[in-house]
C-alpha cells in the first residue's frame, strides 16, 4: 500500500557539487578549482548513482527540498543538473511543491543555460554577489565584476524569474559603512525575493585567514561589525523585508525553506563528496576526495563516511535549542518539550533567566527568542545551551 505525504517525514537533500573556476580567498567549504569536464561529468554520475543506492532505506520519507551547493553549481551543464534532479524524483517520494534551489556565481550564468537549469526543475537560485564594488570582489578573490551580477539579474527578469537569493558579506578588510550601505541599496534594487548578508569569518586556513595573520590585511573591528550589522537590519527592513534568521531577510513567502529544515533541526540527506547528512541523532559526512568518491561508486560501494556527531537525548535537545534560536520566531516551549520529552524552562532556567535580565533573550507567548540586541552577539547567548 502506498505510503502518503502526511504519513511521511519531510527530508531535505543537500547535493554537494565541490568544482569552482578559482578558489575564493576566504572560503573554507571542499572545492577543486579548474577541474576537466569529463571529471565533472563522471562525478555527476557517480552523484546519481549514490542517490539511487540510497534509494531503498528511505521508504518512510519524502523530500520537501532539494539544494545544489558548492563550490560553483552553475558550472554544470543543465543536462548534468537535469540528471542528478530526475535521479532524486527517480529514487524518493517528491512534493510537488519541492523546492529546488542551485547556488550560482554571477560569471556562469547565461541566458540559455538558464532557460535549461528552470527546464531542469530548478525553482531558486542563490546567486553569489558578496560585494557590488570591484575592489572588495578582488580582495575576496572572486571572479566575477559588478557588471555581471546585473547581467545575470536582468536574465532572472527577463524571464519574470522571482525566486532568486543574492548572498551578501560585510566587514570586507577595508570596507566602509558607506561602501557596505550601498552594497545594500544596491542589492535592494535588484528586486530579488531574498537577502542573506554574512560576517566575514575566516578560517585561518584560507587564504584571506593567513594573510590576516600575518598581518597582511586589517580586518574589521567589532564595533565596525555592530554597526554594519545594525545598518543592515534597519535597511533592508525599511525595504520590506522580513528578518526570519539572524543573517536571512525574504519577501514574506520566500524563506529559504532549505535551510530553515536545518534550523528546525530536521533530518537531511548530503550526497557528493564532502556533502553531511543529518539523520536523527548522527551528522555524518562523506569522505571530501572527488576521486575516491568516484572510483568508490564505480566499483558499486557505498562512498567512505565520517561520522561528525553522535549526539545523546541531552546534546541533540542542546542541538535543536542552538539552531532554532537562530530564528527571529525562536523556539516554540511546548512544542520542543514535546519533541524531547524535555522541559526546557527547568533545564536552562539559568541560562535563560541570566540572558532574559540582559536583554538577549525574550519569553513571550510561549515563545524563546533573540531580541534584536542578542542577534549579532548571538554566539555570547547560544554558548549557554550547548550540552
Amino acid at each position: 500500500m502506498a505510503i502518503s505525504n502526511r504519513e511521511k517525514k519531510a527530508v531535505g537533500v543537500y547535493v554537494h557539487i565541490p568544482f569552482c573556476r578559482k578558489k575564493c580567498y576566504y572560503c573554507d567549504f571542499y572545492s577543486l578549482p579548474d577541474i576537466e569536464a569529463s571529471l565533472i561529468d563522471e562525478y555527476c554520475q557517480a552523484v546519481a548513482a549514490e542517490i539511487k543506492m540510497a534509494a531503498g532505506a528511505m521508504d518512510d520519507l519524502f523530500v520537501s527540498t532539494i539544494f545544489l551547493g558548492g563550490g560553483t553549481p552553475s558550472l554544470l551543464s543543465a543536462g548534468q543538473v537535469d540528471t542528478i534532479l530526475q535521479q532524486i524524483k527517480a529514487s524518493f517520494t517528491v512534493s510537488s511543491d519541492v523546492e529546488i534551489t542551485m547556488e550560482a556565481n554571477p560569471a556562469t550564468i547565461d541566458l540559455p543555460e538558464f532557460e535549461q537549469y528552470l527546464t531542469a526543475g530548478v525553482n531558486r537560485i542563490s546567486l553569489g554577489v558578496q560585494s557590488f564594488h570591484d575592489e572588495e570582489l578582488q580582495i575576496l578573490g572572486r571572479i566575477h565584476k559588478a557588471k555581471d551580477i546585473f547581467d545575470a539579474v536582468e536574465i532572472f527578469h527577463k524571464y519574470g524569474f522571482k525566486n532568486f537569493n543574492l548572498d551578501l558579506i560585510y566587514a570586507i578588510p577595508g570596507q566602509s559603512n558607506k561602501s557596505w550601505e550601498t552594497n545594500l541599496h544596491k542589492a535592494i534594487e535588484m528586486e530579488p525575493a531574498h537577502i542573506s548578508a554574512y560576517l566575514l569569518q575566516l578560517d585561518p586556513e584560507t587564504v584571506m585567514g593567513k594573510r590576516a595573520a600575518a598581518k597582511l590585511l586589517v580586518l574589521a573591528d567589532e564595533d565596525t561589525e555592530a554597526e554594519m550589522y545594525d545598518r543592515t537590519v534597519e535597511i533592508l527592513t525599511e525595504a520590506n523585508f522580513r528578518q526570519y534568521e539572524i543573517s536571512n531577510f525574504s519577501v514574506p513567502g520566500y524563506e529559504c525553506r532549505h535551510n530553515l529544515s536545518y534550523w528546525r533541526s530536521i533530518n537531511y540527506l548530503g550526497f557528493g563528496a564532502g556533502a553531511v547528512s543529518f539523520v536523527n541523532t548522527r551528522r555524518l559526512i562523506n569522505v571530501p576526495n572527488v576521486l575516491q568518491y568516484i572510483n568508490r561508486i564505480k566499483s558499486g560501494k557505498q562512498p567512505l563516511i565520517k561520522e561528525l556527531e553522535n549526539m545523546s537525548p541531552r546534546e541533540r535537545l542542546a542541538d535543536a535549542m542552538v539552531l532554532g534560536l537562530r530564528l527571529v520566531e525562536g523556539i516554540n516551549i511546548e512544542e520542543i518539550n514535546k519533541r524531547f520529552d524535555a522541559d526546557i524552562l527547568e533545564e536552562y532556567n539559568q541560562a535563560i533567566q541570566e540572558n532574559i535580565k540582559k536583554g538577549l533573550l525574550i519569553l513571550k507567548n510561549g515563545q524563546l527568542s533573540l531580541t534584536r540586541k542578542g542577534y549579532f552577539i548571538s554566539n555570547q547567548v547560544l554558548c549557554h545551551f550547548i550540552a
